[in-house]
């Protein structure tokens, strides 16, 4: 769940993109982005613990690991508004890496 669904305020896309973000970065890691010894303490990290970068964790993760960082951004203003923009930011950085995500997803 991203941070704004937990606290209970109004959520749009941008949640779901941030629980994509979670996703892909716990399948490239093998690690989720917020952990607690229960699911109350886990969900507290999701709202007032910052994660351990991506980049801190997998050796090379390239432009992917950018946009994933974006997605997990803790205010919804700050992450991509759509998952058009989340496409447009693969592309931007690594056309290949757009490809070859877009392969996978679809």
């Amino acid at each position: 769940m991203s941070p704004e669904q937990l606290l209970g305020e109004p959520v749009d896309a941008r949640s779901d993109l941030c629980s994509l973000g979670s996703t892909l970065r716990q399948l490239l890691s093998d690690r989720r982005a917020f952990s607690g010894d229960n699911v109350v303490t886990t969900l507290c990290a999701v709202v007032h613990k910052p994660h351990v970068p991506l980049q801190a964790v997998v050796e090379y993760v390239g432009p992917l690991g950018d946009v994933i960082e974006q997605l997990l951004l803790e205010r919804p203003v700050d992450r991509p508004a759509s998952a058009l923009e989340v496409v447009l930011a693969l592309e931007a950085a690594s056309p290949e890496a757009a490809a070859a995500f877009l392969a996978r997803v679809w």
